[in-house]
């Protein structure tokens, strides 16, 4: 409800001046919370004073959230915990971290996922392959242009997502809302790709995020976004959008 936001913002007003306080005064701050939006972190870090600004990711699986929270006084419906992941945002240098970890408490098998997808159709007139299909024939054209390593991989699963985002509307398309956040965190939690350094693992997650702003983004809006995450990503992104078109 309004009431309910108005109270949440307040609080993290709050919190915000505290940590603030805290560092100008020298002191070393760990701040907890969600942080799963992109715009409210920049907003952030750039109020902070002078200091180093650390990032660690905590990842789990949407199964292990909602079995901790069992262990919880205070609970939320998984509805809830499947928003979160749904909205979730990769953190990512260009916001103005100096150091980003990640720290998985499971993983998961992408490939078991991927061979899934190829039998799950779109139902969608704009595609004519399976989920799968479309997938492979986007990485098929990322290696026929030589692209790098990290928009192969991103090709090859940014639309798995999708296994847990169609939905229909009344007259039997399927839509796909938010599956590019999904996909970007299934990848960040797939044990196939756990050995890549933070970097690379960080930079594939936000190609595979930024996929659909060819879609949700007017030119002045992609502008935005490319003045944000700097030339090589806007590189390999429109790369990346090259195989996605490709494929349909």
């Amino acid at each position: 409800t309004p009431k309910q936001q108005k109270a949440i913002e307040t609080v993290f007003e709050k919190l915000n001046k505290i940590a603030i306080n805290s560092l100008k005064n020298g002191e070393s701050v760990i701040y907890d919370a969600t942080n799963i939006n992109m715009k409210r972190r920049i907003h952030l870090l750039n109020s902070l004073p002078i200091c180093e600004k650390r990032c660690i990711i905590f990842i789990s699986s949407l199964e292990l959230c909602i079995e901790r929270q069992n262990f919880r006084d205070r609970k939320v419906p998984n509805y809830v915990i499947e928003k979160q992941i749904k909205s979730f945002q990769v953190p990512y240098f260009y916001e103005g971290w100096d150091y980003i970890d990640i720290i998985n408490y499971d993983s998961l098998k992408i490939k078991r996922l991927f061979k899934e997808s190829m039998l799950i159709n779109h139902d969608n007139p704009n595609h004519k392959f399976t989920i799968g299909e479309h997938l492979k024939s986007s990485y098929n054209f990322a290696n026929e242009k030589k692209y790098n390593n990290l928009v192969k991989y991103s090709a090859l699963l940014h639309d798995i997502g999708k296994i847990y985002s169609k939905n229909f509307d009344e007259d039997g398309i399927a839509h796909y809302i938010s599956h590019q956040n999904i996909s970007a965190y299934l990848f960040l939690l797939s044990e196939e790709f756990i050995n890549l350094s933070v970097k690379d693992r960080l930079h594939i997650a936000v190609l595979i995020q930024f996929h659909m702003d060819f879609y949700l983004r007017e030119e002045k809006g992609m502008k935005k976004l490319f003045d944000l995450i700097g030339e090589e990503l806007e590189i390999e992104l429109k790369q990346l959008h090259e195989c996605d078109l490709a494929a349909h």
